[in-house]
Order: C-alpha cells, then structure tokens, then sequence
C-alpha cells in the first residue's frame, strides 16, 4: 500500500505489480502498462491494458511474449487490427539479457511483495472468521431459533435426480 501510495503522489517513477493486484488499480496519469509475462486469457490482457488511455486518453502497453503466448498476442492483435497502432518488435538476445539482468535485481524486491500480499490475505481470512465466531456467539439465540430448513425431495429422489442428470450429461 506505502508503494501504491508513493506512485500516485508521483514520488517514484513505476510501479510494479502482481497481477492481482493490477486489477483493481485505478490510477490517473498511467501511460504505459508492462506485461512481463502475458496474462492466461485475452480478457485479463484488455483489463491489464485498461490501466492505459482511460477517457479517451493516449496509452501504451507493452507485452514480453514468448512462443507460449502466441495464442492470446494473436487475440489481441486481432481485436485492435483496425486501429493500426500496434507495433510488433523482436527483441535482440543481447538486449534481452540486459533486461533480465535489471529483472533479477528486483527479485527481491518482488518477492517481499508476494510475501506481504500472501500474509496480507491470511489476515483479512483470520478476520473474517474471527467476526464469523464472534457473529455465532453474539447471535447464537437467533440462530438456534431458526426452524430446521426442511426439502421437498427425500435423499432418495435426490439421488435418483441426480442419476438421471447425469445420464442426460453423458
């Protein structure tokens, strides 16, 4: 978050972010979106991309692709064919090299990130079962109040439905 709020204030220059958590930014001023590995699906891709040219702005987005993206640059390259401005580059091993040198330098850096995020999510999953226990506790008369949810169908016609449909589904 203390990086996500120094990018918007405009006190670093990039950002770099997991993918789930490129999802939910919203940020003003995003001119160029980098895609160091190219999303499982061409929807994710054009929400990635999203991030760029928000209101009719100018935006860039660059994709690092190898022989197993051919699929999903393919989509994308089909959906904006029209517009022209899409710019298709091989680059150079040596140039190559250079970048994931740079890359490696931030390992650590991305790899505290992950941390944080993955102990971050297992605080908001405590939490949540904490105000789920406390929730039983607080209304356990309620609760206990509530009549037995009843069924139409014995376990019996259950399990004959069930059969049927998945005959139906072979």
């Amino acid at each position: 978050m203390a990086a996500l709020e120094s990018f918007r204030k405009g006190q670093v220059d990039f950002l770099l972010a997991t993918d789930l958590a490129s999802r939910g930014l919203d940020i003003r001023g995003i001119d160029t979106v980098i895609n160091y590995e190219a999303p499982a699906s061409y929807e994710i891709y054009l929400h990635r991309v999203g991030r760029t040219a928000r209101a009719g702005r100018q935006g860039r987005a660059i994709t690092l692709a190898g022989e197993a993206d051919r699929k999903i640059i393919k989509t994308a390259l089909k959906a904006v064919k029209e517009s022209g401005k899409i710019v298709s580059r091989v680059l150079a091993p040596e140039s190559i090299d250079v970048l994931a040198k740079k890359l490696e330098q931030l390992e650590g850096e991305v790899e505290e990130v992950l941390k944080e995020e993955k102990e971050e999510r297992s605080m908001r999953i405590a939490e949540m079962e904490i105000r789920k226990g406390e929730n039983i506790v607080k209304y356990e008369d309620e609760i206990m109040a509530r009549p037995k949810r009843t069924w139409f169908s014995t376990e019996r016609e259950k399990a004959i439905a069930k059969g049927i449909f998945l005959k139906v589904l072979d």
